[in-house]
């Protein structure tokens, strides 16, 4: 008989806790340092006849070792991606935090009414659907494989559609009155998410790694040594990504600084420094090292270098550089390829969960909060461990890439011409297939082996990636896509007052694979159609978008037929088996 996805979830989590199957019994070294930003309360009491939903519970203190099963791995993530949590799982947040009530931990909820002899109403403690807590589990925002049939077709890892339309960074939605520059749209400010679809993220994942790597390894072989006001041009993968100079710095400081990057994941009381050395930047051997690395070799704890060991040996000598990167075009003065989220600020689909879990269901992952601290006061410790967010991370970059229907006619160069795949890129090609997964992240240094605890072929996997014919050793990742940020004009502007003009108007090249299923489109989900979407293009996609206004119907067809030979995969490419 052949089972749904959701079918298989629950007959595989019977067979697994029926053979009791576990990757190991040695739990997770976590930061001591780790507990500070919250207290260590009493175990949560769960009242008789009820219970937890998570159905990870012999898995979630293991302790992943390069030879774990990858399909045990992959259904203990999809567990962790489908579950449906409850407030015994550690459900939204605390008490309300009157300094905060945006940022999770303390945000307000929706009213339970009625409200009684002029007293404020009670909140309903677990959802708002503004800045968050709008859901119980990741598939209730992912779950539409294929958008273009009818009925639509359902599995783990889709779309979402309107209906899971998320609100972050939102301080003022009043649907009934107009905006300050409006006609006819509701007051509102912040931002509208329209959910995408995991699937093939292992290879933009990999591809970003990549990418990130040459960047850091071109600024290494321009900068010895560096050059004061010489351009280092940067370009990778065919993406010019423009160009950096080194600039000076104060005096008793001849330390080359480059920016560090800061992920959703980092612990709470890591104190970021805003530079690193140039010297520990390069880190081309284990000697070299940008940060010391305590505990077991699966799960280490990042612990910052202090600056005076950085500096001590150049005391009293000429003023230092740092790195001036006013002319990069398309990605941060980290030079990290972020390809993950619509403004390209995630750099691995762990830094997006990580963010994704705490704002989405105020499930908070120990490897931020620390074990045993319940840093949002609601009662519940150790709510997401590193097992079922790194386990959650395989799932997500081994779920099976999108695919193209053979296709031959004039769309291909419709397409070309008008100057879609300059930033569409259709394939872009990897010199590499084996995935690593690092923890704690090193996005300065993706590929360093010393916090690796697991990696995965890309190709010989659920992933299924195609080698790459002109080097074996490397695959296509045809995203359709260059990971690189653009400004897309006025009108797809958002409104978070906390953003510049300029990053509310900045967006990465989305990805066009599995388009042909995927409506509504556009980050926001205001373009129900391939003709609108394209409509809706400006900033940097001025050009594009004018060139295909003014092309006749026919081409417009041609056109349009092309980006429809690109899909999602099936529901039973999804099964676990």
């Amino acid at each position: 008989m052949k089972t749904t996805p959701r079918n298989s979830i629950v007959i595989a989590c019977i067979i697994a806790i029926s053979s009791g199957c576990d990757s190991g019994s040695k739990p997770a070294s976590i930061n001591p340092g780790s507990k500070k930003p919250g207290k260590v309360i009493a175990k949560h009491k769960i009242p008789p006849g009820e219970s937890e939903n998570r159905t990870t519970n012999k898995f979630r203190n293991s302790l992943i070792k390069m030879d774990t099963d990858l399909n045990f791995l992959r259904l203990q993530g999809e567990w962790v991606f489908a579950t449906p949590f409850n407030k015994h799982d550690g459900l939204g947040d605390g008490p309300i935090n009157p300094k905060n009530k945006v940022q999770p931990g303390g945000r307000l909820t929706l009213p339970a009414f009625p409200s009684e002899n002029g007293k404020a109403a009670e909140g309903n403690k677990f959802f708002l659907r503004v800045n968050g807590l709008d859901s119980q589990t990741c598939v209730e925002c992912h779950f539409i494989v294929n958008n273009s049939t009818v009925p639509a077709k359902f599995g783990v890892g889709g779309v979402g559609g309107v209906a899971a339309t998320a609100f972050p960074a939102t301080t003022r939605f009043l649907p009934a009155s107009q905006g300050p520059k409006s006609i006819d749209a509701a007051n509102f400010n912040g931002r509208v998410i329209n959910p995408p679809f995991v699937f093939g993220s292992g290879g933009v994942e990999l591809l970003a790694k990549e990418m990130t790597e040459n960047l850091h390894q071109q600024l290494r072989d321009a900068s010895n040594p560096p050059e004061i006001g010489k351009p280092v041009h940067l370009k990778t993968h065919g993406v010019d990504f423009g160009f950096v100079t080194w600039k000076k710095t104060g005096e008793n400081n001849s330390v080359e600084e480059v920016p560090d990057t800061k992920t959703n994941c980092d612990a709470m009381d890591k104190k970021n420094k805003k530079m690193v050395t140039l010297e520990h930047f390069i880190a081309i051997s284990p000697a070299a090292k940008l940060y010391a690395w305590t505990g077991s070799s699966d799960y280490g704890t990042r612990v910052e270098v202090k600056s005076s060991e950085m500096t001590a040996k150049h005391k009293g000598q000429s003023p230092g550089l740092e790195l001036d990167t006013k002319n990069l075009k398309g990605v941060d003065g980290d030079l990290v390829i972020k390809p993950f989220g619509r403004k390209g600020n995630n750099v691995t689909t762990r830094d997006f969960d990580c963010g994704a879990l705490r704002f989405h269901m105020g499930m908070e992952p120990v490897e931020i909060v620390g074990k045993d601290n319940d840093n949002d006061g609601d009662g519940v410790v150790n709510e997401i461990t590193i097992a079922e967010l790194s386990a959650l991370s395989i799932f997500n970059t081994t779920t099976p890439r999108p695919n193209q229907d053979k296709y031959t006619g004039p769309g291909v160069k419709v397409f070309n011409d008008i100057g879609c795949s300059g930033c569409h890129v259709p394939v872009m090609k990897t010199e590499r297939h084996i995935l690593p997964y690092q923890q704690p992240e090193q996005p300065q240094h993706p590929f360093d082996n010393r916090n690796k605890y697991y990696e995965v072929d890309l190709v010989n996997s659920s992933a299924n990636f195609e080698v790459d014919p002109d080097n074996s050793d490397g695959m296509l990742v045809k995203l359709f896509s260059d990971l690189k940020r653009y400004d897309m004009g006025h009108r797809l502007q958002e409104s978070l007052t906390s953003a510049s003009t300029e990053e509310n108007r900045t967006y990465i090249t989305a990805r066009l694979w599995g388009v042909a299923d995927t409506a509504p489109y556009m980050h926001d989900g205001r373009a129900t159609t391939l003709t609108e979407a394209i409509k809706w293009h400006g900033g940097d996609a001025d050009a594009a978008r004018n060139k295909f206004i003014a092309l006749s119907d026919s081409k417009k067809v041609d056109l349009l037929n092309y980006l429809r030979s690109l899909h999602t995969p099936t529901p039973e490419e999804l099964v676990i088996n």
